[in-house]
């Protein structure tokens, strides 16, 4: 499936627009100490996340202003003839803000210099939009997860909603303002990496790679249509006038955790479908009760299924480092974090091999971030990163153990039939390049190109027919003629002589994008206003091959077929069963011991 999408906007709105919102801007008049406007004043902007300095002059009604300027803290220097340097310092932008400040002059010299430090910080008035952004300072400060997406809850009408998007994700579905998951757009540094197939997350992002997370809720801009719930985008860090880096290492352990029945939490007991039960917190038909049938009207007695703690650690050693390559002209960023998971569980098998054994899981994931921003002029900024994340799940587990001795329907399997090798590889990537050009202070040019990839493919999967039982055989299980089934049947629901065989070859997510947009600023026409025009392309497509490793036969043992397209499929197999059986048979569709699908 492939999918392309060109769109043209041209659009009249308030104050400032920013390309795909990764940057900020800053505006304000000049006024003497009567309040007079100033004219013809020099400002010049300047901040360690800045490539140089921007300097323009206000225009004849003391106006100034700055776009496409990075997230970060900045000085504002205003000289002008007959008055004193002002210098104001540790002006906060955020990504998407467009804040108002508005600078005094004194009568003075030019040899004289006025610092303003520590001052409230400036508000955004010029914008309608309901976003809040999280600052780099907050995800410092605040308890989170190792992504973005763990921080979204700090926007006004939104909250984590549970079986959103991929089928049983628990943790990566958020709702805003009402809107599904699916309806949400994800971005990082401006580049959608929303899942292709479902919606939802479609890439983690590491918190050390970030500068700060935009959430917008509402009232967002137009070149955001695609959203019909809400846009979260992931502004990435970047080099800095000064060399700087970290060693660091986090560690994780399920020592002192709770169990979670739920397979949702960092103890999670991986309680799914392969063990007998399903994922919704254990729920599950009780085994040793008498079995769901369809023939007798019969309903199973529903369990909660408790698995015993899985032992966990977490490591993840990394380091990150920033600076100027040539001072004033290239900056880079690198920063690389490697996530070493393993699970440890011991789970007490009953059939073939019998006796406790203990298997390991083991999770390897290379995440880095690169970066490079270049000044080719006063006037254009060029960048381009590359995010990387390459993972390995590798072995299996056995079903879980009950922590209430419950009867673990997965234990018959014959650990022998478990396989080191098994798991999945997961390559993911996201490519960007772009640039902004100002050749005015009025006047911004934007370009942004992106390619999005990722992949899953399957690893160590078992070959040959795999057997699943989708009934209980026991000593109480009749056949056809009403005989018990042979011992050497009975097994529980869900019993499988070899794991699953099914195998993921390929499915790979590809999105490319780019987009140009230019706007120009107006100060005196009815007000203030952006007039803005762009063009966007993307393309996208899902490559998908999943097939068993030769093949999968369900037996129903003591249940009869019933076909939905025919009325008449069985009778030939009710008349094979009448002749070889008798009366007893009745209208039984099936062989004598059930049937195979």
């Amino acid at each position: 499936m492939v999918v392309v999408a060109l769109c043209c906007v041209f659009a009249l709105v308030p104050t400032a627009l920013f390309s795909q919102e990764t940057t900020a801007g800053v505006q304000g008049y000049v006024k003497d100490p009567t309040g007079a406007v100033v004219a013809g004043a020099t400002v010049e902007v300047s901040g360690p996340t800045l490539l140089g300095s921007r300097k323009t002059e206000t225009d004849t009604t003391g106006f100034y202003r700055f776009s496409s300027l990075p997230a970060g803290s900045y000085t504002l220097t205003v000289t002008a003839k007959g008055f004193r340097v002002v210098k104001r310092e540790g002006v906060s932008l955020d990504v998407g803000r467009l804040p108002n400040v508005d600078i005094q002059l004194e009568i003075g010299t030019a040899s004289e210099v006025v610092e303003v430090r520590a001052e409230a910080p400036a508000v955004d008035v010029t914008q309608s939009k309901v976003a809040v952004t999280v600052t780099r300072d907050d995800l410092s400060s605040i308890p989170m997860g190792r992504s973005f997406q763990s921080v979204i809850q700090f926007a006004p009408g939104s909250r984590q909603e549970p079986l959103q998007s991929t089928s049983g994700n628990r943790t990566n579905g958020f709702q805003i303002n009402g809107a599904s998951d699916g309806e949400n757009t994800y971005l990082i540094d401006g580049i959608n990496t929303t899942n292709v197939n479902v919606g939802g997350v479609g890439k983690n992002f590491q918190q050390d790679f970030i500068q700060e997370v935009q959430i917008k809720a509402s009232s967002f801009e137009a070149e955001f249509g695609g959203a019909m719930g809400g846009v979260v985008n992931a502004v990435p860090k970047r080099g800095t006038q000064d060399w700087h880096g970290e060693l660091k290492v986090y560690y994780q352990s399920a020592a002192l955790d709770a169990n979670d029945p739920c397979a949702s939490g960092f103890t999670s007991g991986s309680a799914g479908s392969s063990a007998g039960f399903s994922t919704v917190c254990g729920l599950r038909l009780d085994p040793t009760q008498a079995s769901l049938s369809t023939s007798t009207r019969l309903d199973g007695t529903p369990q909660y299924y408790i698995p015993q703690k899985d032992s966990r650690k977490v490591i993840e050693p990394g380091y990150e480092i920033g600076g100027p390559i040539f001072k004033d002209r290239l900056f880079a960023y690198s920063s690389y974090i490697p996530t070493i998971d393993t699970t440890n569980r011991t789970t007490t098998f009953t059939s073939a091999n019998p006796g406790p054994r203990r298997l390991t899981r083991t999770f390897l994931q290379h995440n880095m971030y690169n970066r490079l921003d270049f000044r080719a002029l006063n006037s254009l900024r060029l960048f381009a990163d590359w995010n990387y994340a390459y993972s390995r799940t590798q072995g299996q587990l056995g079903s879980p153990d009950s922590a209430y001795r419950q009867l673990n329907t997965g234990a018959s399997t014959d650990p022998n039939t478990f396989r080191s090798d098994n798991g999945t590889v997961n390559p993911s990537a996201l490519y960007i390049f772009g640039g902004d050009w100002t050749p005015t202070s009025r006047t911004v040019i934007s370009a942004r190109y992106g390619y999005f990839f990722s992949n899953n493919e399957s690893r160590g999967v078992p070959q040959g027919t795999r057997y699943i039982y989708d009934t209980t055989v026991n000593a109480s299980s009749k056949d056809l003629t009403g005989q018990p089934f042979p011992t050497s049947s009975f097994n529980t629901a869900g019993f499988s002589n070899i794991p699953n065989n099914f195998s993921t070859h390929f499915d790979a997510f590809k999105r490319k994008s780019f987009d140009v947009n230019a706007s120009y600023y107006v100060g005196r026409f009815l007000g203030s206003h952006t007039f803005k025009g762009g063009y966007f392309w993307s393309t996208q497509s899902n490559d998908v091959l999943v097939t068993a490793n030769t093949n999968v036969v369900d037996l129903a043992w003591g249940q009869q077929y019933t076909p939905l397209t025919s009325t008449t499929a069985c009778n030939q197999i009710i008349a094979q069963n009448q002749a070889q059986f008798g009366a007893t048979a009745g209208n039984f569709c099936g062989g004598q011991f059930g049937y195979a699908a």
